[in-house]
């Protein structure tokens, strides 16, 4: 390969670059600085306390500069070796592959799980970078404790129906989008892992097989668009596969159906432009597996708006391609052939989790949602808040959390500056810019001011609340902007570009402060200054976007983009290896040593094992699934309605139980079961008696609690354990 000379000023920006992204690695290895930056000293503020502990927490360790070096060697590397690009390029498929084998055997993933350490005060010996998130808690808390509980079921591990939640036949596949050993896996590649490997591997082929896959898709997609420019595609690439509102949601439908969506239109675009029936059949087959996996992702607040710009890609495809695609008798029967079997696959799965379907469908919660819009004005720009999500504790946005606040960084209002620049000053009357400014204009007036009824009916967005609508909107806007900036035939003069940057960047600036006041009452100087980041930053983005990437300014934008990137989306997940660190919990060991030993008599007799956790919310409810056992208070996906009918016959608390829950159940001296609600749509709490619990078929009950005074005439309680924090008792019945 050919060295290049690389000039004072590129070397000075890859250095300064290097020490930016080392400081922000440092915070990742910290878990952020959010008690430095609102509680710093004794007082608390930005105050030299504060400075002082910044510094010596980020400046004097080692691992800052070790970062920096590594960063800024790769900068140097590929500066001077331009053919390095191209090499990565060319073995782009080896190389993921290469990457994604060594996640696999290592067992790595990016899963939040540590946070059961955490919670209880002991080391995570499998935490390798970063921070376990504890508002991922739908991934650490609920979907891997169910994963565990179906690979850690005995004989039962990955069954289709399984007893291990509720204590009841439940269904897995459907109602908990958990792996299962049936033929309806071929709709959830990314879990078959599950099937042939150990836990550990099998949750890192999961993991970053969805992000491999993502990463090259999402490029293969943008190269379509981009004309085949592979660096605008790299950037595209960079915005989806580490877009905040892919990694704070990323145990969620977001991976899969931005995969499923790209990759058809990938394969749609290449159907077309291909003459010969025969070589088209991978095609087919590929786009209806696509279709397939999307349809049985089942989750409509995201499928149905991104249905709408999956219908505006194919529009954009088959009108470029009107002109040579060919379609004959041949390609009619495979399609027919193929949506048969696809059909038919769909049909059988829709049987067997039929019960499952009808239940989740007749609940308070989610059940049948009835959406008009609207309601999200304040919330479009909140995109320049994500870049600083990962390293504080609280931000201004719509939610209470990170995650509620994650967008697609899109740029908005900018993404529509290079489109009619294009349009009006070029006058090239683009077909993908005009689709893609349609879509990103009914999406947003969806999310602003919402549909009549009848309006939100027909078109079906009455599946699509609007906070989950805008992750789409954002998703659109980044395509217009990417596909923009490739069509303009020059760049914007210098103080166009300025005042074009200014005024984009004031929008989502004073959105800020005008909706989330309250937030930069407290501790304002410290808030001040991230929020003068966030602006500066996008100052400079938007005005190399517009300057379209003039040569010499190129490696500051691409400087830039990355840290934006790494900032808002790279760092989100930990890094971490394996799942064996939940064996520090000392409470989970005896839960699955008292459960194995009562599943294994010796004799051949089964001395019974469904688990209560007394007194506890989310996630304690959760622990014993993680060895295994079989819980019935447990998230549930849909209510256990026979089982619940024990506790009140009448139905009268069916309002409050019949939902999607995170259950707390309560043991009470004496009295009626009563239910009630625990705060939230998604919670509630039933309280009852030991009698009750015995009628419920509940063996064994683990509480913080001394419950001996909760005995009755009729049931009484054994401890099994010896002392600490928490009591395991089994349940006796007394004659």
């Amino acid at each position: 390969m050919k060295s290049v000379k690389i000039s004072k000023l590129r070397i000075i920006g890859i250095v300064l670059f290097s020490i930016m992204l080392a400081c922000v690695f440092r915070l990742y290895m910290l878990g952020g600085i959010d008690v430095l930056l609102f509680n710093g000293g004794e007082s608390g503020g930005f105050n030299m306390a504060f400075i002082r502990r910044a510094v010596k927490g980020i400046f004097l360790s080692w691992d800052t500069y070790v970062f920096a070096l590594l960063a800024g060697f790769a900068g140097w590397f590929i500066s001077v070796k331009p053919k390095v690009p191209e090499f990565i390029y060319k073995y782009r498929y080896f190389i993921a592959l290469a990457v994604f084998a060594v996640c696999v055997f290592f067992g790595l993933s990016g899963s939040s799980i540590g946070m059961w350490c955490e919670s209880f005060g002991v080391g995570d010996s499998g935490l390798l970078l970063g921070t376990s998130r504890a508002i991922r808690s739908d991934e650490w808390a609920v979907s891997t404790p169910m994963m565990l509980a179906q690979a850690y079921n005995g004989g039962n591990a990955y069954s289709y129906f399984s007893d291990t939640i509720r204590g009841s036949l439940t269904d897995y596949y459907m109602g908990f989008r958990q792996p299962v050993y049936d033929i309806a896996m071929i709709f959830r590649p990314f879990q078959l892992g599950y099937l042939f490997l150990p836990v550990a591997n099998a949750l890192s082929f999961y993991w970053f097989g969805r992000l491999i896959v993502l990463a090259l898709v999402s490029f293969e997609f943008g190269m379509l668009f981009t004309k085949g420019r592979k660096g605008l595609s790299v950037v595209f690439m960079l915005l989806i596969s580490f877009a905040p509102a892919v990694q704070w949601w990323y145990s969620t439908a977001i991976v899969e159906l931005l995969i499923y969506s790209m990759l058809s239109v990938v394969l749609f675009d290449r159907y077309a432009k291909e003459n010969s029936w025969a070589k088209r059949i991978p095609y087919t087959l590929g786009i209806l597996m696509c279709a397939g996996c999307f349809i049985m992702v089942l989750y409509p607040a995201w499928q149905v708006p991104l249905v709408y710009v999956l219908l505006g890609l194919i529009l954009y495809v088959i009108l470029e391609n009107r002109k040579n695609f060919r379609f004959g008798i041949k390609d009619a029967a495979v399609i027919v052939a193929g949506c048969a079997g696809v059909a038919a696959l769909i049909l059988y799965i829709m049987n067997k989790s039929s019960e499952a379907v009808r239940i989740i469908s007749q609940t308070v919660y989610p059940g049948e949602r009835f959406e008009t819009g609207g309601g999200c004005f304040a919330h479009i720009n909140e995109y320049t808040n994500n870049i600083w999500m990962t390293v504080t504790d609280y931000v201004p946005g719509s939610g209470a959390n990170q995650c509620e606040n994650a967008r697609f960084i899109d740029l908005f209002p900018l993404c529509y500056i290079p489109a009619l620049v294009v349009l009006i000053r070029d006058r090239v009357r683009d077909r993908f810019l005009i689709i893609m400014a349609a879509l990103s204009a009914f999406l947003g007036l969806w999310c602003v001011t919402g549909f009549p009824s009848f309006l939100a009916k027909i078109t079906f967005m009455y599946n699509s609340p609007s906070n989950r609508t805008i992750i789409i909107f954002g998703f659109c806007n980044i395509m217009l902007l990417i596909r923009g900036i490739t069509l303009m035939s020059r760049p914007l003069a210098r103080r166009t570009a300025a005042v074009s940057s200014a005024a984009c960047v004031l929008v989502p600036t004073v959105s800020n402060f005008l909706f989330n006041r309250d937030f930069f009452v407290n501790q304002a100087l410290p808030k001040l200054a991230l929020c003068a980041a966030s602006v500066i930053v996008f100052a400079l983005v938007f005005y190399l976007l517009l300057r379209k990437g003039a040569k010499r300014v190129r490696p500051l934008l691409a400087a830039l983009i990355l840290l934006v990137v790494f900032t808002g989306g790279v760092t989100v997940n930990p890094l971490r290896k394996g799942v064996d660190a939940m064996d520090n919990v000392e409470w989970l060991r005896e839960i699955n040593e008292i459960g194995r030993s009562a599943e294994n008599t010796g004799d051949g007799s089964y001395d019974g094992r469904l688990w209560l956790v007394d007194n506890e919310l989310l996630p304690v409810n959760n622990l014993p699934l993680l060895c295994g056992r079989t819980t019935f208070n447990a998230t549930a996906v849909y209510p256990d309605l026979e089982k619940l009918a024990i506790l009140d016959p009448t139905g009268k608390y069916n309002d409050i139980y019949n939902r999607y829950a995170h259950i707390t159940s309560v043991i009470v001296k004496d009295g009626e079961p009563y239910f009630e609600s625990g705060g939230a749509e998604d919670m509630f709490i039933v309280y009852f008696t030991l009698d009750d619990a015995r009628r419920l078929g509940v063996d064994y009950i683990t509480s913080k609690r001394d419950l001996t005074g909760m005995e009755t005439e009729s049931t009484g309680l054994v401890r099994l354990n010896d002392g600490g924090e928490y009591f395991i008792y089994k349940l006796k019945e007394i004659l």
